[in-house]
């Protein structure tokens, strides 16, 4: 194998398993920012603060002459009567009016405070924690995921040894994030055929449920909810019950040609008196057994009950 890493990207996520999903939402400090405007907040603001702050005009000579009461000239919503989205694009192509650059340069200026002051939760929260309650810090513990391994087409069996490194993207900062095997493993060409699972009720343990289609949403083969793409990996109470019986194996039993007569004995404890009805406990059994082609059954039995 190439001392290079892999670059498997099929990492598994399972929905609610993450610690980033188990992380208390109240907790989250970003959640509810003190201040949490953004610049097109402010902009609509100002266009809004714009119509009622009055505009006096100034003569030649300096000095302030009469008040303009008319509304289109009296206020100062001409100066910002433009989107949003326009001023974006004059800001990106700095052809921003002296005015606006003015008022972009002061937002630029107060990201500043305005990202201290948004920290005061989390340092609330450091304080609460560290000073008050004494809680120490756990160290930090790896991420760890499931990958999933396929060959590609006319491929041998590869040996991937424990530490072999693979490729999972990049970080926040564009750095290449990699994960390590924790143990061998020999990929294959083995896949999954099926998908079967096996309910026991925990109420109930003779309430017994199975699925032999455990990827459907019924777990007999029913679609997925597109939007929802969801099913019970060990069953639920919804499914079918299942059928128990137990198997029995031995080179006597392997008989050919003639009739042939075979008698089980079982001996159960703590039998109650009820099961011992025959009204209740008829065909209570049934017996498939092996041939040379397949399974032969199932068919009844008949049974005698002792003492």
């Amino acid at each position: 194998m190439s001392s290079k890493a892999i670059d498997y990207r099929i990492l598994l996520k399972r929905d609610g398993q993450t610690q980033q999903q188990r992380y208390p939402q109240w907790l989250n400090p970003a959640l509810i920012p003190i201040d949490g405007r953004t610049k097109e907040d402010f902009f609509n603001y100002l266009k809004q603060l714009s119509k009622v702050i009055n505009f006096y005009d100034v003569n030649s000579n300096g000095s302030t002459g009469d008040f303009l009461l008319d509304y289109g000239n009296g206020t100062w919503e001409e100066f910002f009567d433009i989107s949003f989205e326009e001023y974006s694009g004059l800001a990106a192509g700095a052809s921003l009016p002296p005015h606006l650059a003015l008022w972009d340069t002061f937002m630029k200026l107060y990201a500043y405070p305005q990202q201290v002051m948004n920290t005061l939760t989390q340092r609330h929260l450091d304080f609460y924690y560290g000073e008050v309650l004494l809680l120490g810090k756990k160290d930090a513990v790896p991420d760890n995921a499931h990958v999933v391994f396929e060959l590609k087409k006319n491929t041998a069996n590869a040996l991937l040894q424990v530490g072999t490194a693979l490729l999972a993207g990049k970080d926040n900062t564009k750095k290449d994030l990699h994960y390590e095997l924790t143990h061998d493993i020999v990929v294959n060409a083995a896949k999954v055929a099926q998908l079967k699972s096996l309910y026991v009720s925990p109420l109930n343990k003779n309430d017994i449920r199975f699925a032999p289609v455990a990827n459907s949403l019924d777990g007999l083969g029913a679609a997925l909810d597109a939007n929802s793409p969801k099913w019970s990996a060990f069953g639920n109470s919804t499914f079918p019950r299942a059928q128990i019986g137990f198997c029995l194996a031995s080179p006597v039993l392997r008989m050919k040609e003639g009739s042939r007569t075979v008698n089980v004995s079982l001996t159960l404890r703590g039998l109650k008196e009820k099961a011992k009805n025959t009204s209740l406990t008829g065909n209570l059994f049934k017996i498939s057994i092996t041939g040379e082609k397949g399974w032969i059954g199932p068919k009844n039995t008949s049974y005698l009950l002792g003492g």
